[in-house]
């Protein structure tokens, strides 16, 4: 695999640089496709001498960034709307984003509520009720509610895989200000998920990315796993730091029969 560092930073200014990567892969048994856990890495750490002039002709992520393909959002006060639409952009996807943002608004505060309250499935997902765990997931779900009803302008949406990460994901977080990107697969999914624990819906894969924002809620999560065993099965302290176990437990607590 080869990163065009130029191109997802700003290097013109040249000079000397420390060049490092790390985060987590995810694996499956032998003769398997389910994913069942997943390993940390973390590489070496790399010295270079970048020249500023050659670094200067790549186009930086965050010029990119800067392309028209914002999605025309129209929020849950009529008067309160996103006037640089993209060009592209249909009706169709407006309203579902606004549905979508309704149902994320639902999610996060019932979740937030619950957690709130040390809801018995803290300790499912997050492995811990305390009083501190309390205090943060709710917060955590009250930003993402208040930033569902009333979106701020410092998280942007856009409807264009302008960064090329899609690569079958439903959407993403581009960090840094570059905001969430909805992917193709997203608009096929249903707006909720009617009576599935842990399906994956527009409202809460919106939810899902909410949480990778710093600009909802800091820090921001990361993807330590995905759907609910590999879930589960984290520690405390990454489940309090893991998108889909904020994503699950807000679903879940949705449910009529979660609290059967």
């Amino acid at each position: 695999m080869t990163i065009e560092a130029a191109s997802l930073h700003d290097l013109s200014n040249g000079g000397s640089f420390d060049v490092f990567a790390n985060g987590m892969l995810q694996y499956a048994n032998t003769n398997s496709t389910e994913l069942v856990g997943h390993l940390q890495y973390s590489s070496n750490k790399l010295s270079i001498t970048v020249n500023g002039t050659e670094a200067a002709t790549h186009k930086p992520v965050a010029e990119r960034a800067a392309d028209p393909y914002f999605c025309q959002r129209t929020y849950s006060f009529p008067s309160q709307t996103r006037t640089n639409a993209d060009a592209g952009f249909i009706a169709f996807m407006n309203d579902k984003i606004a549905e979508a943002q309704k149902n994320c608004q639902k999610l996060a505060l019932g979740a937030a509520a619950a957690a709130r309250a040390g809801h018995r499935h803290l300790e499912t997902f997050f492995h811990s009720s305390t009083s501190a765990t309390k205090a943060e997931v709710s917060a955590r779900y009250t930003a993402i509610a208040r930033e569902c009803a009333k979106p701020s302008a410092s998280l942007n949406l856009y409807c264009h895989d302008r960064l090329g990460y899609c690569n079958g994901n439903l959407a993403y977080y581009g960090p840094h200000g570059l905001g969430i990107t909805f992917c193709a697969g997203y608009w096929d999914k249903p707006a909720v998920a009617e009576g599935q624990c842990s399906a994956k819906d527009q409202g809460n894969v919106l939810l899902h990315e909410m949480t990778h924002s710093s600009e909802v809620y800091s820090p921001p999560t990361k993807d330590w796993a995905y759907d609910y065993w590999p879930s589960v099965k984290l520690s405390s302290r990454k489940a309090l730091n893991n998108a889909d176990s904020f994503k699950l437990f807000a679903n879940r607590k949705l449910i009529t029969f979660y609290d059967r």
